[in-house]
Parts: C-alpha cells; sequence; structure tokens
C-alpha cells in the first residue's frame, strides 16, 4: 500500500513540513516525540528551578561575603609604612 506525500509537500505553508513528518509511516518522529516531549518539559522545570533558587542563592552568599569582607577591613588597622 503506497501513500502519495506529494500533494501535502507541494503546499508551500509553515506546518507543512512538520504535518508530513508526522503523516510519514516510516517518520522517526513517531517513535521518539513522547520521550522529547517528557525530556523537554523535565529540562525545562530543572532549568527553572536552578535558575530561581541561584538568584536567592548568590544573593546570600554576596551579602555574606560582603558583610565579612567589611569585617576584616574594619578589625585591622591601616598604616602607612
Amino acid at each position: 500500500m503506497t501513500v502519495n506525500y506529494m500533494q501535502a509537500a507541494a503546499t508551500a505553508r509553515v506546518g507543512t513540513f512538520l504535518k508530513l513528518l508526522f503523516r510519514w509511516r516510516g517518520s522517526v518522529w513517531k517513535t521518539i516525540w513522547k520521550e522529547l516531549a517528557i525530556f523537554l518539559f523535565l529540562y525545562f522545570n530543572v532549568r527553572f528551578v536552578k535558575d530561581f533558587f541561584e538568584t536567592i542563592i548568590s544573593v546570600c552568599f554576596y551579602s555574606t561575603l560582603s558583610l565579612s569582607l567589611m569585617e576584616m577591613v574594619d578589625s585591622g588597622p591601616i598604616s602607612k609604612t
């Protein structure tokens, strides 16, 4: 049984190529689209959480570092020799 793809490929619309990929019986996308969707969902969730907490940790670290440096500067006398 043959499937005619030429009529679908002849139209020049934005989503035509993607529709043709999913219509094609031997398409690789049909086998991996579920895993790809799960991977992308997990990737963007982990990235969002990492970016959100990284800013909080960075602010806390910077505050702690600046306070420590201020204490070090204030504790020792600065003299010219």
